[in-house]
């Protein structure tokens, strides 16, 4: 539940927080947003190979301490 809702803040509420606060308009609270995209499609890609080589066991506990380490800082 609270990747989910890291997910939703990251992807909805940022966009729209750059948008009014910062003052930025659509494309460039998008640019803003396109590398984190970026970061997880690629995660997602190293991801699945871990998955593979390792089983799911390893990629859920590499997963969960990146995740809680981000949310940390």
């Amino acid at each position: 539940m609270a990747t989910y809702t890291a997910f939703y803040c990251v992807f909805y509420d940022l966009p729209q927080w750059l948008e009014e606060t910062r003052g930025l308009g659509p494309v460039g609270a998008g640019l803003v947003v396109l590398p984190i995209a970026a970061v997880g499609a690629v995660s997602t890609l190293l991801a699945t190979r871990l998955q593979r080589r390792r089983g799911p066991r390893t990629a859920l506990i590499v997963g969960t301490a990146r995740c809680a380490s981000a949310g940390c800082c």
